[in-house]
């Protein structure tokens, strides 16, 4: 609608891949280079992960395009696949003749012609888009694809094309193998503003236009609605100028955009949807009460003076008032008000925390405390050390008014994973019982990592476990703005632990305020 009015000869925004509307920006750049890269250094496995619209598509249309005759390549564009139809999708696009029935026959098939195009100077590659989708099973049948080779030479290389879910797909300890195979990764970012306009003039120029179509204000209220990412500044864009077509504005202003963004804001919609039928029902609901009203009121002030009289009688117990039957109106309220305090508040009586005998054996009972530190010691400044094998830290924080001390307490899990040992859970609940009896605490917890390992990996667990000791605490009755998370901190080796664990020891410390 919009072509002739703007002089242009094809639509510049459209959502597709086109090959004439290329355009890259610096991050696109480095993210062809990282591919390109990683096919001629035979890395085998690679990931390249973006954001939903910022371009991964593109690049990889542009990647497959510059391949030559001696690349053979695989696309994966949907694996939401069960294993026969994985294997049958490889064997397909790869040309292999025959029916292949099952995975044995597959593997006895493919290698022979993985090592067949190897021998004719052929690079093999699969490109598995959409990764994020993957489960578990199928991540295993593609790293052990892998493990096809020729004296130490990868027959096949494998790229993961996602969004950025699949990182944390790739840190579950089940996916420790194929994450530890991925030697190239590189995360694709938005464009700039600088990007964002060079971008849309590059798309106009490539429909026919010979004229600056929108002005600087609007470009930047573009990028303020798009964040930098290309799909949504094609959306945008497209639809301005067709407004721009409609209102008869030769140029596309801020003012044009604000309106367009309005119209594809879905949550505003959303909102506006949800407000209305609220109001709708307020209003039904205000009409439905304004008939009860006046008895309303007149319930509520009837209660309140038979509260007032109550309560003038309850506390006067020299009262002149009903002399002779002051001590039975007594009584008899005393009675209702705690049997309402039993209703409304029930006692609790919470469920002793149970340990299996198994874990019975495991727990070490740790020996008498030591006594407590000098008054004169400031418990602030005080210290802090903790015993490699400690069960019960030397330095502690004696609480007089509670039945054990408040001291650091070492919170161990299981190796890559967020299973505490029965022994720290032991620790937590009398730690928490303690905490909950002294006033003025402020906890600090650390998560602590050795340096093996990815050290994002090991960051993220550290995180996690902090996390859930901190949920465990609030559980407990701690008050949430007393808790405080550190910075994750590496300790190394030092502590005694094997270079393969990734350990992480979260260290709780009780300071008085």
């Amino acid at each position: 609608m919009y072509l002739e009015y703007y002089h242009l000869a094809q639509k510049p925004f459209q959502i597709n891949t086109d090959p004439a509307f290329l355009w890259f920006g610096e991050k696109h750049k480095e993210a062809l280079a990282t591919l390109k890269y990683g096919l001629l250094e035979d890395k085998s496995f690679l990931l390249l992960t973006g954001d939903i619209g910022v371009g991964k598509t593109t690049i990889i249309n542009a990647f497959l395009q510059d391949l030559d005759k001696h690349d053979l390549v695989a696309v994966i564009n949907d694996p939401l696949l069960n294993k026969p139809d994985f294997f049958s999708h490889i064997a397909k696009a790869f040309g292999l003749a025959g029916k292949l029935t099952t995975k044995g026959l597959f593997l006895i098939t493919f290698g022979k012609f993985l090592l067949d195009q190897h021998y004719q100077g052929k690079r093999l590659l699969l490109i598995v888009d959409e990764c994020q989708l993957l489960n578990h099973d199928l991540l295993e049948e593609i790293r052990l694809l892998s493990n096809l080779e020729n004296n130490g030479t990868k027959l096949i290389n494998i790229f993961f094309i996602g969004q950025l879910e699949f990182i944390d797909i790739l840190l579950l300890p089940e996916n420790k193998a194929i994450r530890q195979r991925i030697t190239v990764n590189y995360n694709i970012l938005p464009l700039s503003l600088e990007e964002t306009e060079k971008y849309i003039e590059h798309r106009l120029t490539v429909a026919g236009a010979n004229r600056k179509i929108f002005n600087k204000s609007a470009i930047r209220e573009i990028f303020q609605f798009s964040n930098g990412y290309p799909r949504l500044i094609n959306v945008i864009s497209d639809r301005a100028l067709l407004t721009g077509f409609i209102t008869s504005s030769k140029q596309i202003q801020k003012k044009i955009i604000k309106e367009c963004a309005l119209e594809l804001d879905f949550s505003l919609a959303n909102k506006a949807n949800r407000y209305g039928n609220k109001k709708e029902e307020n209003q039904d609901s205000k009409s439905t009460g304004n008939r009860h009203a006046p008895l309303k009121y007149i319930g509520y002030a009837v209660v309140i003076c038979i509260l007032f009289v109550l309560i003038y009688v309850f506390f006067h117990s020299s009262s002149s008032f009903f002399p002779a039957d002051f001590s039975k109106i007594q009584t008899i309220l005393s009675e209702y008000i705690n049997k309402r305090q039993k209703d409304i508040l029930p006692e609790v009586s919470p469920e002793p925390f149970q340990i299996s005998q198994a874990d019975r054996q495991d727990i070490v009972i740790p020996e008498a405390p030591p006594e407590p530190p000098p008054a004169d010691i400031d418990l602030k400044k005080a210290s802090m050390s903790i015993d490699k094998t400690v069960s019960t830290p030397a330095n502690r924080v004696e609480s007089p008014d509670a039945e054990r001390p408040l001291d650091i307490v070492v919170i161990s899990f299981a190796s890559d994973s967020l299973e505490m040992s029965a022994v720290s859970l032991v620790e937590l609940e009398k730690f928490s019982d303690a905490v909950l009896r002294k006033k003025n605490t402020r906890i600090t917890i650390r998560g602590y990592t050795d340096s093996t390992g990815s050290a994002q990996y090991n960051k993220k667990l550290a995180g996690f476990r902090a996390t859930s000791v901190k949920n465990i605490l609030a559980g407990k009755g701690i008050p949430l703005d007393t808790i405080n998370i550190a910075s994750n901190e590496n300790r190394g080796n030092d502590m005694g632990q094997e270079q393969d664990t990734r350990r992480v020891e979260v260290e709780v410390e009780v300071l008085n305020e």
